[in-house]
């Protein structure tokens, strides 16, 4: 009986960090949206595809492992980063730069 219990307080443990990172990852993904990537030079709009690219991978693996995914709202702002992300790679396409 004991055992159950602390792997319950374990688990509720867990489930409070994961909300506590994945809104924070929301925060930043929020803000890396909100920036004009037209009005950048080349060299910035280099580290924006950089942390795009960075901040997908920690969504995704933040929605995979803590079950977020299934939230509507988290599957719109991967969404809408995935779709940010794609919309720099043809930027840098017209631009002729690669990654």
């Amino acid at each position: 009986m004991r055992n159950k219990l602390c792997l319950t307080r374990l688990l509720v443990l867990l489930m409070i960090f994961t909300g506590a990172c994945a809104s924070d990852l929301g925060r930043q993904t929020d803000t890396l949206l909100q920036r004009d990537y037209l009005v950048m030079d080349d060299e910035q709009l280099l580290g924006y595809y950089r942390r795009l690219g960075d901040q997908l991978v920690q969504e995704t693996r933040a929605g995979r492992e803590g079950g977020l995914l299934t939230r509507p709202a988290e599957t719109d702002r991967l969404d809408r980063l995935r779709q940010r992300w794609n919309e720099v790679r043809a930027e840098m396409g017209r631009r002729q730069l690669s990654p």
